[in-house]
């Protein structure tokens, strides 16, 4: 025996609302094959560097597309100076910038293991 809907026009809204949660959820399915595709295609492009640098960029760039960010910092963990540091930081004369691991935003997503956004 199929429920009782009440009033006359709750089947239409009920079709209406299912349809509205399809229509969403197909749109949040499209968002996750698209970062999925990005991922494999970043996957390649890390394969296919040659150099750190190169490497560096091609992650920051992906990255910042994939967050939908203007610019992004990829830090490596030195353990011998115990310090977080990213090779490329665009106008610095050396081209390094390095961070404590026990200061800043970046230092405590390090420690502590979090993302933050």
């Amino acid at each position: 025996m199929a429920p009782s809907l009440g009033r006359r026009g709750e089947p239409k809204r009920l079709v209406a609302d299912l349809a509205a949660v399809i229509n969403e959820l197909e749109r949040a399915i499209s968002i996750q094959s698209e970062r999925f595709a990005a991922l494999v295609a970043l996957g390649g492009e890390i394969v296919a560097a040659q150099e750190l640098g190169q490497l560096f960029g091609t992650v920051k760039h992906r990255v910042s597309l994939l967050l939908g960010a203007q610019a992004a910092t990829l830090f490596l963990y030195d353990a011998n100076r115990r310090d977080l540091w990213s090779p490329d930081l665009q106008g610095k004369a050396d081209g390094e910038f390095r961070i404590p691991i026990d200061r800043g935003i970046a230092g405590f997503a390090f420690r502590s293991g979090e993302t933050l956004m």
